[in-house]
């Protein structure tokens, strides 16, 4: 193999993954601004003494919870959707489409959940109490955890994308042989 095919190989390899972390991160970077605008503006005005103590601010009311969703909502047309047709909402047709569906739902329940019990507990008249350090920290956690299940689902997607009819019947042939073979005779 010459030097000009493993470039070839590597650089449509990584397309799909590239082409995923720059549309999950766009993503992010869009959803996060009203954060690191709060952040910037914190220091700027000094109303925050430190980058850590701006974060705190503009995070502990709940707000990665909110953004969490907004990673997981492209998800559910990518999970969903086929290529060249719009099937009946919430068809799957994705590899470990059942599992990625599972865990989006999971996610999103949590992050709407948490978000409600923050809400609700930092209301002058509430009598429930939280721990407000640990539901900071989940905050952190269940947006990372959206980020990863984002980064993942959207580069199988552009893996799916990249493959060329040929690949796609190739694969389904095997499965037909394959289940011809095994057929009751």
């Amino acid at each position: 193999m010459k030097m000009g095919q493993i470039a070839a190989w590597f650089s449509q390899g990584w397309t799909p993954i590239y082409e995923a972390i720059r549309e999950v991160f766009t993503i992010a970077i869009i959803t996060l601004t009203p954060i690191w605008m709060g952040i910037l503006l914190s220091l700027l005005l000094k109303e925050a003494p430190s980058f850590q103590f701006a974060l705190r601010a503009n995070t502990e009311r709940g707000d990665l919870y909110l953004l969490a969703t907004a990673m997981l909502a492209p998800l559910t047309l990518y999970i969903s959707l086929r290529r060249g047709n719009l099937p009946r909402p919430f068809t799957i047709h994705f590899p470990g489409g059942w599992a990625f569906i599972l865990s989006l739902a999971l996610l999103f329940g949590a992050s709407v959940f948490l978000f409600a019990v923050k809400r609700i507990a930092d209301s002058p008249s509430a009598s429930l109490r939280i721990d407000q350090e640990m539901f900071l920290l989940l905050s952190f956690v269940i947006y990372a955890l959206s980020f990863a299940l984002s980064l993942i689902v959207t580069c199988i997607k552009y893996i799916l994308d990249s493959l060329t009819p040929d690949q796609t019947f190739r694969e389904e042939t095997v499965e037909f042989v394959d289940a011809w073979a095994r057929r009751e005779r």
